[in-house]
């Protein structure tokens, strides 16, 4: 689910449906330019499994 001040997204908007695939590329990207953020500013760091 993904919610800000002018729209709110589910990617499965059916519970156990289908998942939309478009709502869900939007998320993942949000979530990977997030995520490069906090790398860059060091505040998170990879590590090793």
């Amino acid at each position: 689910m993904y919610s800000d001040m002018f729209s709110f997204n589910e990617a499965y908007p059916i519970p156990d449906g289908p998942v939309d695939a478009k709502v869900h590329r939007t998320m993942n990207t949000f979530l990977e330019r997030w995520l490069d953020s906090l790398l860059n500013e060091e505040r998170l760091q990879r590590v090793a499994a």
